[in-house]
């Protein structure tokens, strides 16, 4: 089984982060929301400093029959009860590759880069 710290690794750990101005905060979150109201993609948002979700869509493709909320609270042990366990390094896969792609755009190409992750 996987260990929830495979999925923190060099390239996506925060130290020393700055406290969080809630306003600012507040607002990615409710931006992150409105964007969630109008796909009918699965999304989630991840402070990886505190290492826990920000916000999850309640997609109910997503949730395995939870709410958004206890999903939310599961963090990643989400994946580990719910992923079947040949999938979960595929999942630590992709995260390293986005992670290692990300460190690869430069940060004036950045803001015109998304990325999106569809394992099949």
């Amino acid at each position: 089984m996987t260990d929830i710290k495979e999925f923190f690794i060099a390239s996506n750990t925060v130290s020393n982060a700055p406290d969080y101005d809630s306003n600012v905060l507040s607002t990615l979150i409710h931006t992150v929301e409105s964007f969630a109201r109008v796909t009918y993609q699965s999304i989630y948002l991840i402070d990886y400093y505190k290492q826990e979700f920000l916000y999850v869509s309640d997609n109910p493709l997503f949730l395995c029959g939870h709410t958004a909320k206890e999903v939310k609270e599961l963090g990643y042990s989400f994946y580990l009860k719910y992923v079947p366990e040949e999938e979960q390094k595929m999942l630590v896969d992709l995260n390293r590759s986005g992670f290692k792609f990300g460190s690869s755009v430069k940060c004036v190409d950045a803001f015109r880069t998304a990325l999106t992750e569809d394992p099949k």
